[in-house]
């Protein structure tokens, strides 16, 4: 039997090249887009989306790659994660990868596992790179920016804890968008090989909006139940309405419990009912 690390090291090697793609992409238009404004004295008017992150001002053109790397991270990383949920399903389809020495379910765990390394490690040197575009403004408005910061997110406060709350959600939603893709990929190829019908691309898309739409419609209703009990509970125990007092973490366990349910549902398809086909690594 194969080794999970050797296994998980390979697929992961796999993605990381999609690391540096995605990077480069996103340095490459920080640079561009800086220069642009720079060369052409452009005005960002006030109320417009970058200015969340510009100061809502242009004088300052140290402030420029700090602000559309915040901003293009955001892009960066949703593509990012369509790409990866993309290559999660050419492994999963992939009899190659099936013909290795490991059970589908570590396989499985193996190629999820290290979409959500590979999302952690982009996320991180972009925190990093955007660290780096503030020692500009460090060093012409002669101030500290990072222990700004650093006192902004009030390690051991209740901010801190909402702000590590708010990144547990985020891995739980990249998460279930890898666990649902494949759960929406394996399910529809199940269900056109019982189908006596000649298998479709537009059949199959098909079935795959219908499943979304249940899947949303199904989490709307829990969610909904959840809440409304939340809503009656803390009414008469406490009588505070629910938004007021229902945290983060609710909404959390709710992601990670309908991204496990996926995953669940995936381990069954894999094992019981899809065959892979051979396709390139």
């Amino acid at each position: 039997m194969a080794d999970f690390k050797s296994v998980f090291k390979q697929i992961f090697n796999q993605k990381k090249k999609y690391i540096y793609l995605v990077l480069l992409v996103q340095l490459f238009a920080v640079v561009f887009m800086t220069v642009f404004m720079i060369i052409t004295n452009h005005v960002i008017a006030d109320g417009t989306f970058w200015t969340i992150f510009i100061a809502g001002r242009y004088g300052t053109w140290w402030e420029l790659p700090f602000g559309l790397m915040i901003s293009l991270s955001i892009i960066a990383d949703i593509i990012f994660a369509g790409i990866m949920a993309w290559q999660n399903e050419k492994i999963n389809s992939s009899q190659t990868w099936h013909q290795i020495p490991i059970s589908d379910n570590k396989l499985l765990i193996a190629n999820f596992l290290s979409s959500m390394v590979a999302c952690a490690c982009i996320f991180i040197i972009q925190i990093i790179i955007t660290c780096v575009c503030l020692i500009p403004t460090t060093t012409y408005e002669n101030k500290n920016i990072f222990v700004e910061i650093w006192n902004g997110l009030g390690v051991g406060t209740n901010n801190f804890n909402y702000l590590l709350n708010e990144l547990l959600l985020i891995a739980s939603l990249a998460f279930i968008v890898f666990a649902f893709v494949s759960f929406a990929n394996l399910s529809s190829r199940t269900i056109m090989e019982v189908l006596p019908i000649k298998s479709s691309g537009w059949i199959r898309m098909l079935i795959i909006i219908i499943l979304v739409i249940l899947a949303v419609y199904i989490y709307i209703s829990v969610d909904s139940q959840i809440k409304n009990y939340l809503s009656f509970y803390y009414n008469q125990k406490h009588s505070v309405y629910i938004q007021e007092i229902m945290p983060l973490w609710i909404t959390l366990l709710e992601v990670l419990g309908a991204g496990i349910i996926c995953a669940s549902l995936c381990f069954i398809l894999i094992n019981k009912y899809v065959e892979p086909k051979i396709i390139n690594r």
